[in-house]
C-alpha cells in the first residue's frame, strides 16, 4: 500500500486513515474504506492501487477485475502486474497470466523473484525454452539462488540434454558447494548415466551435507549394489526402509494410495501367446534350441496358461549360443528391441540373461542362458553389474509339452525342475512368490546382492502401499536372514492389511 506524495490534503488523510485501518487487522472495515474512496476518486490511481491490494489479501471474489481496473490507472506497477497473473493462475488460465507476468519482467528486469515466477510459469506451461532462458538470466544476476538451478535442470532434462542438465549441476555447486540439493540432483543424474561410481561419492556428499531422505539413502544403497559393495549397500537400503516405515507409521490415518514408485503393467495373455508364437517361429526358422522357462512354464504347465500377475516371458536356451546373432535373429526386423536397465554397458557381452522387449506390446522377454559346469549341473540366473545372481539347477534335455493345441518346448523333466526352482509347494500358486529372493538353489556368492534386491523392492511394496506383498517380502527375506526390522514391517503390515 502507498501514499500520495501531498500530505496536506484530506485526500492524502484519508488514504493515510485506510492503511492505518488494516494495518491494525481491520481488513473487512479497510475493504469497505478503499471502496469508499475509489467512489470519491474513481480515477485515482493510488486509490485503486490501495483497493486493489486489500482485496487481494482478503481473497476477495473480485480480485482479478479489481486487480484488471487497477491496472489501468497503474499500467506499470509490478507488484499489480505479479498479482494478476497470481490470481489467473490460480484460476487455471495460464495463457493471460503469462501476458501480465512478461509485463511485469519488462519492467522490472533484474528482479529475481519475477523472473523465477515468469521462468516456473513458463515451465507450467511446457515452453522448456523460454523458461531455460530465464532460469538462465536469473542464475546470472543472483549465482546462488538454488531454485533457479534445479529450474533449469529440471528444463534441460524435459529438453533431453542431460549433459547440459550435469554441468548446470557442476556450475551450481561451484557457487555452492555445500548445497546438499544439487549433489542429489547430480547423483540422480549420473544414477541415469550408469554411472555408479560416481553417483556414490554425489550421495555421501549430500548426505554430509544435510540430506537425510529416505529416497538418498534408498538410491545410494541401489548404486552400492551396482558397485558389488554389498555390505555397505545394505546399510543404506536398511535406513531407507527403515526411515520409510516410520513415515508410514506417523501418517497412517491419512495414507494416500497413489503409488510412489512405478511398476511394470502385468502381461496380456493375448499379446504374450503373440510373443511366444513369434519367437518360437524364429528360433524354428534358425534351428535354435530353446525352451519355456521360470514364470512362464509353471504358469502353462500348472495352471494351463499365463499366471496372473506376471509381468514378462521367461524362456532358455543353450549357453553357447552366440549372442550377438542371437539379437540379429530377434531385432533385426524391429520387432523385438533389445532392453536393459543396464545398458549396453553391460549387456553387449551378455553372458547368463539378456531382455528383448517386443514394441507392439511392451512385453518384456527374459532369456536366461543355461552354462553347463558339470555332467550334473547348470548355472542359471541374471547378469548384475555387481554379481550376477546364480542358481544351479540339475542338467536337463530339452522335451515338449502340449499347451493350447501346439507343442512348445520345455525342461525333459519339468517337476524336477520346478521343485528346484519353486520349492514343494511349487503346484499350490502364490502371487507373492519371489525366485530372485526364494529359489532355493541360489549359489552362496549370489546371496548377497540377493539380499540387497530384496530389501529394494520392500520399500517399493511399502512405498506403493502394498501391505501383502511387503508382508510377503519381509518374510521371504526372514527365511535368508534374521533381521528385527524385517519382524517389524511384517508386524505393522498385518496391522494395515486388517
Amino acid at each position: 500500500m502507498s501514499l500520495p506524495e501531498k500530505k496536506d490534503d484530506a485526500r492524502y488523510q484519508q488514504i493515510a486513515q485506510l492503511i492505518a485501518l488494516f494495518e491494525s487487522g481491520c481488513t473487512a472495515e479497510a475493504q469497505y474504506e478503499a471502496k469508499r474512496l475509489i467512489e470519491i476518486w474513481p480515477q485515482d490511481a493510488e486509490c485503486w492501487r490501495n483497493y486493489a491490494f486489500i482485496v487481494t489479501r482478503n481473497g476477495d471474489d473480485q480480485t482479478k477485475q479489481v486487480l484488471q481496473q487497477a491496472l489501468i490507472f497503474n499500467p506499470d506497477d509490478v507488484h499489480l502486474l505479479r498479482q494478476l497473473s497470481r490470481e489467473l493462475v490460480g484460476q487455471g488460465n495460464l495463457k493471460d497470466a503469462e501476458i501480465y507476468l512478461a509485463r511485469a519482467v519488462n519492467v522490472a528486469r533484474q528482479s529475481p523473484e519475477i523472473l523465477f515466477e515468469y521462468a516456473s510459469l513458463q515451465f507450467k506451461l511446457h515452453n522448456f525454452e523460454k523458461a531455460l532462458a530465464s532460469f538462465l538470466q536469473l542464475i546470472r544476476i543472483s549465482p546462488r539462488v538454488l531454485d533457479a538451478y534445479l529450474g533449469a535442470i529440471s528444463c534441460q532434462l524435459k529438453l533431453r540434454n542431460r549433459d547440459a542438465a550435469l554441468e548446470i549441476c557442476l556450475s551450481g555447486i561451484e557457487q555452492m558447494p555445500d548445497c546438499a540439493p544439487l549433489y542429489l540432483q547430480r547423483a540422480d543424474l549420473l544414477m541415469q548415466q550408469i554411472e555408479f561410481a560416481a553417483a556414490i561419492i554425489d550421495y555421501k556428499r549430500a548426505i554430509a551435507f544435510g540430506e537425510k531422505s529416505e529416497t538418498c539413502y534408498l538410491n545410494l544403497g541401489v548404486a552400492l549394489k551396482n558397485c558389488g559393495e554389498f555390505s555397505e549397500s545394505l546399510v543404506f537400503l536398511k535406513l531407507a526402509t527403515d526411515g520409510l516405515l516410520n513415515y508410514l507409521s506417523l501418517h497412517s490415518q491419512g495414507l494416500d494410495r497413489t503409488r510412489r514408485i512405478p511398476t511394470q503393467k502385468n502381461l496380456e495373455s493375448h499379446w504374450a501367446k503373440l510373443v511366444l508364437q513369434s519367437l518360437k517361429g524364429r528360433f524354428a526358422k534358425h534351428q535354435i534350441d530353446w525352451c519355456l522357462m521360470a514364470g512362464t512354464l509353471l504358469g502353462i504347465y500348472r495352471d494351463g496358461g499365463f499366471i496372473r500377475g506376471d509381468k514378462d516371458i521367461d524362456i532358455a536356451m543353450p549357453f553357447e549360443i552366440d549372442r550377438g546373432i542371437l539379437v540379429d535373429i530377434l531385432c533385426q526386423d524391429g520387432e523385438f528391441v533389445v532392453q536393459s536397465y543396464y545398458a549396453k554397458k553391460w549387456q553387449q557381452h551378455a553372458k547368463y540373461s539378456l531382455t528383448i522387449k517386443h514394441r507392439a506390446s511392451d512385453i518384456c522377454v527374459d532369456i536366461f542362458f543355461l552354462e553347463p559346469v558339470s555332467e550334473t549341473c547348470f548355472l542359471m540366473g541374471i547378469d548384475h553389474p555387481g554379481q550376477a545372481i546364480l542358481s544351479q539347477l540339475s542338467r536337463f534335455d530339452f522335451a515338449y509339452f502340449a499347451w493350447q493345441d501346439e507343442m512348445w518346448p520345455v525342461p525333459g523333466n519339468v517337476e524336477r525342475y520346478l521343485l528346484e526352482t519353486y520349492g514343494n509347494s511349487w503346484r499350490e500358486p502364490n502371487p507373492f512368490y519371489d525366485t530372485i529372493i526364494s529359489h532355493p538353489c541360489r549359489i552362496a556368492a549370489s546371496i548377497p546382492v540377493v539380499l540387497c534386491y530384496g530389501y529394494a523392492h520392500l520399500y517399493a511394496c511399502l512405498s506403493n502401499q502394498k501391505w501383502k506383498h511387503a508382508l510377503a517380502y519381509a518374510g521371504q527375506l526372514l527365511q535368508r536372514r534374521e533381521d528385527e526390522l524385517l519382524n517389524k514391517i511384517a508386524a505393522q503390515c498385518r496391522v494395515w492389511d486388517e
